[in-house]
């Protein structure tokens, strides 16, 4: 976007990261002030510095650094059951660091462990809810996702599906769709999206939450979570395809 090619001549005419993120402050809208800052960290980065933690961050730059973080980290490999937050020293940070290491880190995963041959993923089966709940199971509070902060839980699973949505063949295709259904007069605000993520965490995918590796042990969503994942998937898709809803980097969610 315009705003983050801004952090990217910002960094390069200032040279620093903070003053140049500062500056980044006085964008219209969190949205637009964490684009920003993604353009400076992203600078930074192409310049061989790389943040090692984000805890000093302003809150508006927070996903974004964390984001930078993870898309140059050797720690890419899923692992699970281990917590890639755990250098996040508050809860806020850790959801950041979530959606960070999520959007950086989820769509090369689900390529490489789902799809060896296919050029790219479509997510229609209820192998979609499957990755996406097993990739966040780390995160989620023991005894469910109804805890009091489940905020890096809800974090990781936006920054796991805005990333797939942004896939250019399958991202493309989707927001064509619900391009031609809204042409259409199509009945229902979002009919295409919403739809989507239907599919992609449909009525069986409830049990998902309890099958294998970092899900073990873990309750099964329950109808409200189920509808409550259903629409942090529209928010997540809407982040990318409605300048009303955009929010790259989840600041509603993570502030709530």
């Amino acid at each position: 976007s315009c705003v983050h090619g801004l952090g990217h001549g910002l960094q390069m005419a200032v040279g620093e990261v903070e003053r140049s993120v500062a500056a980044c402050s006085h964008g219209p809208r969190g949205a637009e002030r964490c684009q920003c800052a993604s353009g400076v960290y992203m600078q930074a980065q192409m310049e061989g510095r790389r943040a090692t933690s984000c805890d000093a961050a302003p809150p508006y730059a927070t996903p974004a650094c964390w984001l930078r973080h993870w898309t140059t980290a050797h720690e890419h490999a899923f692992t699970p059951g281990a917590d890639p937050c755990g250098i996040a020293s508050t809860p806020l940070g850790r959801a950041a660091c979530a959606f960070g290491w999520a959007k950086a880190t989820m769509l090369p995963w689900h390529r490489q462990n789902n799809e060896p041959s296919a050029s790219a993923p479509t997510m229609r089966t209820t192998q979609g809810a499957a990755s996406f709940l097993h990739y966040c199971a780390v995160f989620r509070p023991r005894g469910g996702g109804g805890a009091t902060d489940d905020r890096a839980w809800r974090s990781c699973l936006f920054g796991a599906i805005s990333d797939l949505a942004r896939e250019k063949r399958a991202g493309i295709e989707l927001l064509s769709r619900q391009a031609v259904d809204d042409g259409a007069g199509g009945a229902g605000k979002w009919r295409v999206l919403r739809a989507a993520c239907e599919t992609y965490f449909p009525p069986d995918a409830s049990a998902l939450g309890t099958t294998g590796g970092s899900g073990a042990g873990q309750a099964p969503l329950s109808a409200a979570e189920l509808t409550s994942v259903r629409a942090l998937c529209l928010d997540a898709l809407l982040s990318h395809a409605s300048f009303e809803f955009y929010s790259p980097c989840g600041l509603k969610l993570l502030t709530r």
